[in-house]
């Protein structure tokens, strides 16, 4: 399930000058598609949150754990989060823009003691108590361009009288969603 209804995608679209009547099961598989790539090219699963669940992550780092992305963290390897030892980052949910960010990793004042191949079992409540405004005016522009290369073959959108004309990817999404970006995207992680 997407992050824009189809009914909030419908009727900002109608304010497009060049909007289609396609199908609500096509233009739902077009929001589903944005909010996928959306979510593959930030490394992150942005959704509203669920219930609080156990998973487990592996240990990478001395003193750090990154985890996926949670709004509260209550148990850590099946005991309650002690602060003078655990410290949940970003402290407070905040972005240095002072924006709501979900917590991403768990620093320990020691070196974390999973086991190696088991990992540490952590239960949260997973995903964003909100949704970024950016997010989804990115997932709403990257699905009205996926709707408009319905039928573009081979990446040719149309040809003129010297060559063909590529599609090409829409930089303002990217630019949108740049600063959500989670640094495994980066791939220095």
């Amino acid at each position: 399930m997407s992050n824009v209804s189809l009914a909030e995608f419908k009727a900002w679209r109608k304010q497009n000058a060049n909007f289609n009547a396609e199908t609500d099961d096509i233009m739902q598989a077009a929001l589903d598609a944005a909010d996928a790539g959306i979510n593959e090219g930030l490394q992150r699963q942005i959704g509203a949150v669920a219930v609080a669940s156990a998973r487990t992550f592996d240990v990478r780092g001395d003193c750090i754990l990154r985890i996926d992305d949670c709004s509260t963290v209550t148990l850590i390897d099946g005991v309650a989060v002690d602060t003078t030892v655990y410290r949940l980052e970003p402290v407070g949910n905040r972005a240095p823009s002072g924006q709501w960010r979900p917590y991403e990793q768990i620093r320990s004042t020691s070196v974390w003691t999973g086991d190696t191949f088991g990992g540490v079992a952590v239960t949260a409540t997973w995903g964003w108590t909100t949704i970024p405004v950016q997010v989804t005016e990115a997932a709403k522009i990257l699905a009205k361009d996926i709707l408009a290369n319905i039928d573009v073959n081979f990446g040719i959108a149309a040809f003129t009288e010297y060559a063909g004309v590529r599609a090409r990817s829409n930089p303002q999404v990217w630019d949108l969603v740049a600063s959500l970006r989670r640094v495994e995207s980066w791939g220095i992680a």
